[in-house]
């Protein structure tokens, strides 16, 4: 362009630079995104150059458990698909990829695993066969939703205009539960129903014992979120409820003696809340959620910490072969040994490839041992026949007093059949029922806070599957009977729901 008469240098450049960094808009979202695979591909390179067995086996499990993840987070299948990925990639891929890159020793027992190049390959080869079937059931799982609609992980819209206040007082449902929460717990203090690793100090006549157990694992839990529903029908206030639920988690996690607990009964509740963040909104404000969610990160923390303090002092490490020293140092540690800890707390309390190893190194794994281990009882007083399998310490314990296991895990479990097909077919079906149970507790109850609790239990089961397999049986009978107690209620009182819409208004 001529410069005109009168312009000064650098007059007439139109450069419009206002939305220069903003005319690629890069979400948070993409940003996680790259910062992951740029993660993933380094931990890859390193592991390839450390690996003990075959480049192309250990290749291809990266890639299957890459596309795992993927499907599972991507496509927002459920709170279970979810929970159900991400446990399964820590406890196989990057905890045997890190170990590899650190030659890292494994915390928990390894069997008759060798540790040599080929026994490394069948490991990677099932841990593989893992990922495959998990991917398969979230594409056969994508599809069915698909044509099934009302998709997504925020499942648990209303069929039915609220319209319709029922006598009954929201306030004294919450006072009852609490004092439920309050009274069971003190109860388990006193009589010992569930304490992580201890066997019941009080035995009462069947079922006291089971279904005082089954409160305190989940039964509270589900109750604290079908009132939490039950007050967004109403459009109450959600934050109440939310500290009942934090409440209930926190109080349940110290008298069990379990960090877990702790953080199955919080994490649907926190996540269903940010999941729903739109539809609660009049209920529930976004600087509350913000609170609630560092407000449980706190509790976490202190929490566990008094969990270890408990667990310190009641395994008594002198009269039974359980070292309560390292079951305690493998959890937070001290700040000062920081970096060994975070990465055992990080890398080493997955359950997986461990399992897989143990299955690997057993000579006598079969079809028969499959169905055996299938079917066993607990009981006071019996080991479980995987603590022998595997060689772990627990083998050892005085099983009167203590019922501490080592968990072979999904894919650990499967191979004792020594069969890759069982593995494959065996993962498929259970990560089937995983987002197949959640399908059916949202059409049932159309509680989002149900469809993540019942999630998220699910995953964590399915993860960790492997000792005395057949009581979850019955958990999940029971499971599955609170929520169809309580749509029932919800469909008379609120008349919401499929049970609402096709049993009990369906002529009115």
């Amino acid at each position: 362009m001529p410069k005109k008469s009168g312009e000064k240098p650098g007059e007439g450049l139109s450069v419009d630079t206002t939305n220069f960094m903003f005319e690629h808009k890069i979400s948070l979202k993409r940003i996680v995104f790259l910062l992951g695979i740029y993660f993933y591909a380094i931990l890859f390179l390193l592991a390839c150059s450390h690996r003990p067995g075959s480049l192309s086996v250990y290749t291809v499990f990266s890639a299957s458990a890459a596309l795992m993840l993927w499907l599972g987070l991507r496509n927002r299948l459920g709170y279970g698909a979810s929970i159900l990925t991400v446990f399964l990639w820590l406890g196989l891929w990057l905890k045997l990829t890190v170990n590899i890159i650190l030659s890292r020793s494994y915390t928990e027992a390894t069997g008759g695993f060798d540790f040599t190049p080929q026994e490394y390959d069948e490991l990677i080869s099932v841990a593989t066969l893992v990922c495959l079937g998990i991917s398969s059931a979230w594409i056969i799982s994508m599809r069915w939703i698909r044509e099934n609609q009302n998709a997504g992980i925020s499942a648990g819209q209303p069929n039915l205009v609220n319209d319709y206040e029922p006598k009954i007082s929201q306030k004294y449902l919450w006072i009852l539960l609490v004092l439920a929460i309050a009274v069971l717990n003190l109860a388990n203090v006193q009589y010992g129903f569930v304490q992580s690793g201890l066997v019941a100090r009080k035995i009462f006549p069947w079922p006291i014992n089971a279904v005082a157990s089954w409160f305190l694992y989940s039964g509270l839990s589900f109750l604290v979120a079908a009132l939490l529903y039950w007050d967004f029908l109403r459009n109450r206030n959600l934050s109440s409820g939310i500290l009942v639920a934090l409440f209930e988690a926190a109080v349940g996690g110290l008298t069990t003696i379990s960090r877990g607990l702790y953080l199955w009964h919080v994490l649907p509740i926190i996540w269903a809340a940010w999941e729903n963040k739109l539809k609660f909104r009049k209920s529930l404000s976004t600087r509350s959620l913000i609170f609630f969610s560092v407000v449980a990160m706190v509790g976490f923390v202190v929490v566990g910490t008094a969990v270890n303090v408990f667990r310190n002092s009641l395994y008594d490490v002198r009269l039974n072969a359980i070292n309560a020293e390292t079951i305690y140092n493998t959890q937070f540690g001290t700040v000062v040994e920081g970096g060994g800890q975070l990465m055992n707390l990080v890398v080493d309390r997955w359950v997986g490839v461990e399992g897989i190893m143990v299955a690997v190194g057993y000579p006598n794994r079969s079809v028969s041992l499959f169905e055996e281990l299938l079917v066993e009882k607990p009981a006071i007083g019996h080991v479980t026949k995987y603590q022998f399998i595997s060689n772990s310490h627990y083998s050892r314990m005085d099983a009167n007093k203590y019922q501490f296991n080592t968990i072979p895990g999904v894919g650990g479990f499967l191979y004792l059949s020594n069969s890759f097909w069982i593995v494959f077919v065996g993962t498929l079906m259970l990560a089937l029922s995983v987002t197949a149970s959640e399908r059916l507790v949202q059409f049932i109850s159309v509680n989002p806070f149900f469809c993540a609790a019942s999630g998220v239990w699910m995953a964590n089961m399915v993860a960790q599957i492997g000792v005395t397999p057949r009581q979850l049986l019955a958990q999940i009978a029971m499971n599955f009977a609170i929520i169809v107690v309580v749509s029932l209620a919800q469909a008379y009182w609120f008349r919401q729901g499929w049970i609402a819409n096709n049993v009990i208004y369906r002529n009115k």
